[in-house]
Order: structure tokens, then sequence, then C-alpha cells
């Protein structure tokens, strides 16, 4: 386990010498490719030669393209956070690479103007960093506020209706946990985007809360449609099959 948490940034550190080489046509190529395909050992080593290609080319697409990626490497690295059973010194360990994925995207979306989908991908950055009440609530209103600022730039925003539907689906009850009003937010950015994969997801969980399994299975097999990668409809197909491939 070890290995795999720390290899993305020995890898990334090692592409980085030829990254100068690649067009960045090239780069969104593949960031488009490890977006599919939830490939973690990829996706951290496309971060690493975008931090370099940021470096010697800034510019606001690069900056949004690298942002895009360590967000993916936060999420990816969360999901085997919560999935992986590993002894509770591991666990922290990984909980950093999670931190450390998030700070590199805040840092290069810091320079990028004042758009919409900045201040989405900053919520979700910030959602990768909540892992216990505890950052919950010492981080619970910063991604309200970055979600609240993507929808008042762009309030068609599919991805930030998404964004936006995160603390009523998976908070407790306490802490803005609210599953209609998730769901409403989810048919809201579905009517927007019919093919919304995480839309999708998401809404499958919120049938699923509710007690619509089948309804959520429609949602995850439609999403596996769209993307056959897509782990998290892959997962939550096998959780409602009793871990069944």
């Amino acid at each position: 386990m070890g290995a795999r948490i720390f290899g993305g940034f020995v890898l990334g550190a090692l592409v980085c010498v030829s990254a100068s080489a690649v067009s960045f046509e090239e780069l969104q190529k593949r960031a488009e490719q490890v977006q599919r395909e939830y490939d973690l050992p990829l996706a951290e080593a496309l971060m690493g030669e975008l931090q370099f290609f940021v470096k010697e080319n800034p510019g606001d697409e690069s900056r949004m393209a690298l942002a895009r990626v360590a967000l993916l490497v936060a999420e990816l690295r969360r999901i085997d956070y919560e999935t992986t059973d590993v002894d509770p010194r591991e666990k922290r360990l990984l909980g950093r690479t999670i931190d450390e994925a998030a700070r590199i995207g805040h840092e290069v979306l810091n320079k990028v103007p004042n758009i919409s989908e900045k201040w989405r991908i900053k919520a979700d950055l910030i959602g990768t960093m909540i892992r216990s009440k505890y950052k919950g609530n010492k981080y619970g209103g910063e991604m309200d506020k970055a979600t609240e600022k993507a929808l008042e730039l762009d309030p068609e925003s599919a991805n930030a209706i998404v964004t936006g539907s995160k603390r009523g689906l998976f908070a407790n009850r306490g802490q803005g946990g609210d599953v209609p009003a998730a769901l409403k937010m989810l048919n809201r950015a579905l009517g927007i985007d019919p093919d919304h994969e995480r839309a999708l997801i998401f809404r499958g969980i919120a049938y699923e809360k509710l007690g619509n399994d089948d309804l959520a299975e429609e949602d995850w097999k439609r999403a596996l449609e769209l993307n056959p990668h897509s782990r998290l409809a892959k997962e939550n197909l096998r959780s409602m099959n009793g871990g069944a491939n």
C-alpha cells in the first residue's frame, strides 16, 4: 500500500524531465482519458507532468487542467481511504496525500480568473479534505461558500449544482444532511445535462437512501453505459448486490 500511496509523487518527478516536450493538447487528451478510466497511477503521473508544464508555460487553460487532475487524484485517493482496509498509520499517511493533492489544486486555482468552474473545483477539493466530524466543522463552511460562489457565477452549471448536492446527500442530518433536497438538485443538474455521470451516480445514492433501489440501480447502470470504467457506479452496484460482481 505504501508504494501505491507515494508512487505518484516519485513517478511525477521522473516524467517532469521530458514534460516540456509534450504539447498541451496531448496532456489534455490524457487528462480526459484518466478522468474516464479512474486510473490513479496515471493521474498521479499526469499531475506531475502538468505541474512542470504550468511552471514552464503558465496560462489559465493549463492551470485549470492541473486543478482538475489534482482533484481527480484527491478523489481517487479518497475512495481508497474509504474502501481500503489498512492500519491507522497507513490511513493517516493516505489522508496526507489527499490533502497534498488538494493543496496543489488550490494553489494553482488561486491564479485563475474568477469563473464558476474555479470555485466548483475548489469546493470539491475542500470536500476531499473532510474526512471526520472535526474536519467537517473546520472546512464545511468554506466548501459551502465556494459552492455558492460557483453557482452565483453560473446558476446553470451542472457541475456546480452536483457539487451543491453533496452536503445534503452525505452529511448527517444535524450538519446539513437533506437527501430530498439533494435529489431535487441532482434532478436539476440532469435536466441541464442528462448524461452527467457524477449526477447519475449521486442520484442513485439519493434514491437508495430513500428506499428506491430500482431507480438507484437504473441510474448506476446508465452511468456505466456512459462510462464502462465508472468506478463509483461499479462499486455501488456491487454493494447493492451484496458484494457480488
